[in-house]
């Protein structure tokens, strides 16, 4: 059996830059997770820190959609034991 290698797809190509797009929307989206201290809000990408404690789930929404309109990206909110509960977008 031969192997042929591909070469790559020009970045001018739509479905390419439409993949880029959403993998970058993906890794600047930010998290919402409960522990016994309150809410998180956390960077989807950054794995070393907890992130910005938030004594209601109210505030911690609030200001994961306001970093998320900056960045063109979503908020995912996780339930306490740590299921996906619902995803916010300003899409």
């Amino acid at each position: 059996m031969t192997f042929k290698t591909l070469p790559s797809p020009a970045k001018s190509n739509k479905q390419v830059q439409e993949y880029v797009n959403a993998v970058e929307k993906g890794r600047n989206s930010y998290f919402v997770v409960q522990n016994g201290k309150g809410w998180y809000v956390r960077k989807a990408s950054v794995r070393t820190s907890p992130g910005k404690l938030f004594p209601t789930k109210s505030a911690a929404i609030s200001n994961a959609q306001a970093r998320a309109v900056r960045r063109n990206s979503k908020v995912l909110v996780f339930d306490r034991d740590g299921s996906f509960h619902s995803s916010l977008s300003e899409d």
